[in-house]
């Protein structure tokens, strides 16, 4: 899904100074990090020495607050192929702002270069770092005409551009209708159709019997959660959510959904648990609908190796309504991870949940 900058220029060839159209775009600054009060913007001097660009000077780069005018004795460094861009590189300081902001180059060479920003809306989709992160240039899409797009995403440290420094994030969590009940296989659509191929690149999230969903290997930056659909009807959803690299990003969808009747699917059970992830202890809430069996239940957690690590007997006088509340404490210490929870009847799997454990 992802390719480097780098594997672009394959396509410019060296020292050719006219480009075919369509003009591919491209990133000079490569990623823009933040300690306190001060700026750091990292420059792909690769791209320069293979344009011809020799100095900062024969590039125009503005940002929301002014110009950057470099000093005579700033130059690129070749040797290195980046070259960190500061306020001391500058004859007048300028001013970015961590949480949104926006950043033109301009070159007379014809070459396109791609802006950078970062915000929360369509055109630009990604808050501001954190301290200790970056903003990182990743690419995601290339049709067959060569046209590309780029996002800035969040890495966990500053670093160059590379595969190993753009950190992943979860995003996971369930979706419930207006009576707390998990709705299955639900597809939840998180990238605008505005870019392009955003369904076969970012392919919907569906959820489980159990109205869970999870994807593990997102891009670290904002998301726009636009539709949600349920048994081909589409739902308008509008709110962005931000997956942070390296962190479990869970959310609830509850939601006052229509034309659905009031049991999705009659012939199964459903099991959610919160909190999830958790350290210590969560609560099960299992739905049995009318005419499951209810004879033998257990609910068990097994690792991703199917090796069962729990297990637990349910009275069957609990049910009541066909409803169970369960609490469970990792007694057992078990180590952060992924695991499953079963509920069986005679051994036979009724419904399946992933629980996740974060110490």
């Amino acid at each position: 899904m992802k390719t480097y900058i780098f594997t672009l220029i394959i396509f410019l060839g060296l020292g050719v100074q006219s480009y075919s159209n369509p003009i591919t775009p491209e990133a000079l600054i490569t990623g823009v990090y933040f300690e306190g009060d001060e700026w750091y913007a990292v420059v792909d001097c690769f791209l320069m020495e293979m344009l011809g660009i020799i100095t900062f000077q024969e590039v125009g780069i503005y940002c929301d607050n002014g110009s950057f005018i470099f000093k005579e004795d700033f130059l690129p460094d070749f040797n290195t192929y980046t070259t960190v861009i500061t306020n001391d590189a500058l004859q007048y300081p300028l001013e970015l702002n961590p949480e949104q902001d926006h950043i033109y180059i301009d070159w007379n060479g014809g070459f396109q270069f791609m802006n950078l920003s970062w915000g929360d809306s369509p055109s630009a989709a990604v808050s501001g770092p954190g301290e200790g992160q970056a903003l990182e240039v990743a690419y995601v899409w290339g049709d067959e005409n060569w046209n590309y797009t780029f996002w800035l995403v969040k890495a966990t440290e500053p670093c160059v551009l590379s595969w190993d420094c753009i950190y992943k994030g979860m995003f996971d969590g369930y979706v419930v209708d207006q009576n707390e009940q998990p709705i299955p296989n639900t597809e939840i659509r998180y990238v605008s159709p505005y870019l392009m191929q955003a369904t076969y690149t970012f392919p919907a999230l569906i959820t489980n019997d159990s109205g869970y969903f999870c994807h593990d290997h997102l891009f670290a930056r904002n998301y726009h959660i636009y539709e949600i659909v349920v048994d081909g009807v589409m739902y308008e959803y509008d709110q962005y959510i931000s997956v942070e690299p390296g962190q479990t990003n869970t959310y609830t969808f509850n939601m006052d959904f229509t034309l659905l009747p009031e049991n999705p699917n009659p012939s199964l059970a459903y099991i959610t648990n919160y909190p999830n992830p958790f350290s210590s202890q969560t609560t099960f809430r299992i739905s049995l609908s009318t005419g499951s069996d209810m004879h033998d239940l257990k609910l068990t957690i097994s690792d991703m190796l199917g090796q069962v690590v729990a297990s637990l007997d349910i009275d069957s006088n609990s049910i009541g309504d066909g409803n169970i509340i369960l609490t469970w404490e990792n007694n057992l210490s078990l180590g952060s991870g992924n695991y499953i929870a079963l509920l069986t009847s005679n051994g036979a799997v009724l419904a399946t949940n992933k629980i996740t454990i974060k110490k």
